[in-house]
């Protein structure tokens, strides 16, 4: 069940967005502040932010999926068969999208309160062609349904 933040939660997870140190981070400790986190952090703020949102037991199984699509695997994988061909500036994108597929895949995410779905947030198109992928993306990333739509207490447009 999804609880509501408070202003003061609010404002001070949007201080994060931008770029955020560990010891700020671990004081995000309910699904719904690390949703918060991961909708609006801007990746070149460091990687290592959404690594410690995905890798905490409180995640939801809906924003490891939004972290997972919006690190756009399709193209990731339409070019490189493996992490030593990902050049060194995408690596640490790369290294996130294999290690959400693993926490998928064994159901590390406990937690199923958000919705999420790549199709509708345009990350993926109806007619996507697994074919023309060097890798894998696992059928577990595509499991889309579950949770109920996010209720985005800042109501911005990315």
């Amino acid at each position: 069940m999804s609880k509501q933040l408070t202003e003061e939660q609010i404002e001070f997870i949007t201080s994060l967005f931008d770029h955020c140190e560990l010891n700020e981070l671990k004081k995000l400790r309910t699904p719904e502040e690390l949703q918060l986190f991961a909708s609006y952090h801007n990746r070149d703020g460091g990687e290592y932010a959404y690594r410690w949102v995905i890798e905490n037991p409180k995640c939801d199984k809906g924003t490891a999926l939004m972290i997972y699509w919006r690190a756009e695997p399709v193209t990731l994988y339409e070019e490189y068969l493996q992490e030593e061909d990902v050049p060194a500036h995408a690596r640490d994108i790369y290294q996130t999208t294999k290690e959400i597929e693993k926490r998928v895949q064994s159901g590390f995410y406990k937690n199923h309160i958000f919705k999420y779905d790549a199709l509708t947030e345009g990350y993926l198109e109806e007619s996507f062609d697994t074919s023309e992928l060097k890798q894998v993306i696992p059928k577990e990333m595509f499991e889309f349904n579950q949770g109920k739509e996010w209720e985005d207490p800042l109501n911005m447009e990315d």
